[in-house]
């Protein structure tokens, strides 16, 4: 066998590890309280829009409108903009306009953000249960 067909598999597993450690990783949560107690805002709404983040320095920055169905922790309003990544590299999330979100929320560089790694992973009624602790 020669050293260009050896060659070829070598290249594509070196390419397959690379890009595993360019993908987003998420670290699990005990429980729905413990996911809670890192956030700031949870609630369940309906987005809105979904544009480019201004002044944001990466291209792939959005930020989402989202009309509040119903507040289960943090300030209530009737509206939020959240900002994210729409990559999935970065742990990014897409929202489609009109469809109903659990959106889970931080303060990030002095604004509210969201991510692939705060979406609910408990059922609903255990974060409620948790909030009203």
């Amino acid at each position: 066998m020669s050293l260009h067909l050896l060659a070829l598999p070598a290249a594509l597993i070196a390419a397959a590890a690379a890009s595993t450690a360019w993908a987003c990783s998420c670290i699990g949560h005990a429980d729905a309280a413990t996911q809670l107690a890192g956030a700031q805002v949870m609630v369940i709404a309906r987005a809105e829009w979904t544009k480019p983040e201004r002044g944001a320095s990466d291209p792939r920055q959005r930020v989402t409108r989202f009309r509040v169905v119903r507040t289960i922790k943090g300030e209530p309003r009737r509206a939020w903009q959240f900002a994210h990544h729409i990559d999935g590299a970065t742990c990014g999330v897409v929202f489609q306009p009109g469809k109903e979100y659990v959106v889970i929320a931080s303060a990030w560089q002095g604004r509210m953000s969201t991510n692939l790694c705060q979406q609910a992973q408990f059922p609903l009624a255990e974060y409620e249960a948790a909030a009203r602790r």
